[in-house]
């Protein structure tokens, strides 16, 4: 949910995802988990001068996961059970010029920490891009991610609204998550979205 007041801009979302994963080796079932992510953000936008936004995102979110994990005791399989909740906190403020009409360039910066039981994971990521209108309804983004150990990535995606209350997005990220890096190599993200809006 989003409204604008003349110069300011406030909005506010909820979401909720569950993710189911079973992984097995040969014909025995190594992990069966389960995952139930909440999110909750809330945003606001000023327009300081015209064609100029400045913005601030906050987000908190937690995921409870189970998982039932069979490993080989003396080649006897034996099963037990993890559980797990994960929190997350992010914080986004940024800035956005618009160059033309439904174009803009925009820069911000995210702070994000994780947390559960065995520790803290905390990320400083700084982002510039472009969205541009190649259509009425077709918009492309390219986008430059750094984080503040020199780690760099990229990314690019677009949008397309095919009607007042239906839109696609598609996007692509390359090594935006330099941290798993060293046990999968980097990452490759790939995302799809569909909106409906009542």
């Amino acid at each position: 949910w989003g409204k604008r007041f003349d110069d300011c801009g406030i909005g506010v979302s909820w979401s909720y995802t569950r993710a189911d994963v079973i992984q097995k080796a040969g014909g025995l079932k190594v992990s069966d988990s389960n995952s139930d992510n909440y999110r909750f953000r809330v945003g606001g936008l000023w327009e300081p001068a015209e064609h100029w936004l400045l913005g601030l995102a906050a987000e908190y979110g937690w995921t409870k996961s189970r998982s039932i994990v069979t490993t080989l005791v003396d080649y006897t399989p034996v099963s037990f059970k993890l559980t797990d909740t994960l929190h997350q906190f992010i914080f986004r403020p940024g800035v956005s010029y618009e160059y033309a009409e439904y174009c803009t360039a925009f820069v911000d910066y995210q702070f994000g920490t994780f947390f559960d039981d065995s520790g803290c994971l905390k990320t400083h990521f700084f982002t510039a891009g472009v969205d541009h209108r190649l259509l009425e309804w077709l918009f492309i983004r390219g986008t430059v991610l750094m984080d503040v150990r020199g780690n760099v990535g990229v990314g690019c995606g677009a949008a397309a609204h095919l009607a007042k209350w239906c839109g696609v997005e598609f996007g692509y990220k390359y090594d935006t998550f330099p941290e798993i890096r060293n046990e999968f190599g980097r990452a490759h993200t790939l995302q799809l979205t569909l909106s409906i809006r009542l």
